[in-house]
């Protein structure tokens, strides 16, 4: 049986958590799909992208490594 993904995720730990979402959202014109204090995720054709305050999540960033 071959299984087909119907969309997948990348999650951004981000320690400039405001601006980052602004870029996303008001700089690149992604839709979010769902938002809350401290996490955002967007709309990337069947993908999705999501965007996390690094203070309020259990994982931190990787500091861009």
């Amino acid at each position: 049986m071959v299984r087909r993904f119907v969309s997948v995720n990348a999650i951004l730990y981000c320690r400039h958590w405001p601006e980052t979402v602004a870029f996303y959202r008001d700089g690149l014109g992604l839709p979010v799909l769902f938002s809350n204090d401290w996490f955002v995720e967007f709309a990337i054709a069947a993908a999705r992208l999501s965007v996390a305050e690094e203070t309020r999540a259990s994982v931190k960033t990787a500091g861009g490594n």
